[in-house]
C-alpha cells in the first residue's frame, strides 16, 4: 500500500508538473494573441493614419493643379500681351519709317520750292495790279 501511494503521490506530482506546463504554455499562448490584438489595432491606426494622407494628398494635388492651371492661363494671357507689345512696336516702327521718308520729300520739296522762288523776280510795285 505504501507503494501505491508513492506511485499515486509520483502520478499527482507528474500530472501538477504537466498541469504548469500546460498553465504556462496558455498564459504565453494569450499574451502572444493580446500581441497580436495590440498589432491588429496598431495596424488599423496606420491605415487609418495613411487613408487620411492619401486623402489630404488628393487635395494637395487638386488645388496645386487648380494653381497651376491658373499660372498657365496667366503666362498665356502675359505672352499674347507680350506679342501685342512686339506687333504694334514693329507698327510703330514701320509709322516712323513712313514719317522719316514723308519728312525727306517735304524737305526735298521744301528745297525746289526756295530754289523756285528765287530764281523769280519781283518787279516794283507798279507791275503788280
Amino acid at each position: 500500500m505504501a507503494e501505491r501511494v508513492g506511485r499515486s503521490r509520483e502520478s499527482a506530482a507528474r500530472t501538477l508538473s504537466t498541469l504548469q506546463s500546460v498553465n504556462d504554455a496558455t498564459h504565453h499562448g494569450r499574451q502572444s494573441f493580446l500581441q497580436v490584438e495590440q498589432g491588429v489595432i496598431d495596424a488599423e491606426k496606420w491605415s487609418s493614419a495613411i487613408d487620411s494622407a492619401v486623402e489630404e494628398s488628393g487635395r494637395l494635388v487638386v488645388d496645386m493643379t487648380k494653381r497651376l492651371d491658373n499660372l498657365a492661363l496667366g503666362t498665356q494671357g502675359f505672352a499674347s500681351a507680350v506679342h501685342q507689345v512686339a506687333a504694334a512696336s514693329d507698327e510703330q516702327s514701320g509709322n516712323i519709317d513712313q514719317i522719316a521718308a514723308a519728312a525727306s520729300q517735304l524737305s526735298s520739296a521744301a528745297r525746289k520750292v526756295v530754289q523756285m522762288a528765287g530764281s523769280f523776280r519781283l518787279g516794283d510795285g507798279a507791275d503788280l495790279q
